[in-house]
């Protein structure tokens, strides 16, 4: 997918897929790195990072995001208080936009 320049200074919600399968928090990105993975790795100062760099191998377009500030929740929202507002909710493998009519299951 390409994340785009318009996600500067958005809110990204973080959820995390362990033992609480909650949205713990969100983050505020600063800047949108694009390019190959070597150039990735190397503007993130990781190095040497051997299932990265599997993983996106054959990809020509690589992003990361740029985090300005980390917010967390002082009480996480799991998933199935999520679910219980709206049944169709679906965690994203990597990422997605919310509707509309999500925003208000977080409250940010």
């Amino acid at each position: 997918k390409n994340i785009g320049e318009h996600n500067i200074g958005n809110k990204i919600l973080i959820y995390s897929s362990g033992k609480d399968k909650a949205v713990i928090g969100y983050i505020i990105v600063n800047e949108i790195l694009k390019g190959n993975i070597e150039h990735i790795l190397e503007k993130t100062n990781k190095q040497n990072e051997d299932n990265i760099i599997n993983y996106f191998k054959n990809c020509e377009n690589c992003f990361a995001f740029k985090i300005g500030k980390t917010y967390l929740f002082k009480n996480k929202i799991n998933l199935n208080q999520i679910k219980k507002q709206n049944p169709k909710f679906i965690v994203p493998q990597f990422f997605r936009y919310l509707k509309k009519n999500e925003y208000s299951l977080f409250e940010i």
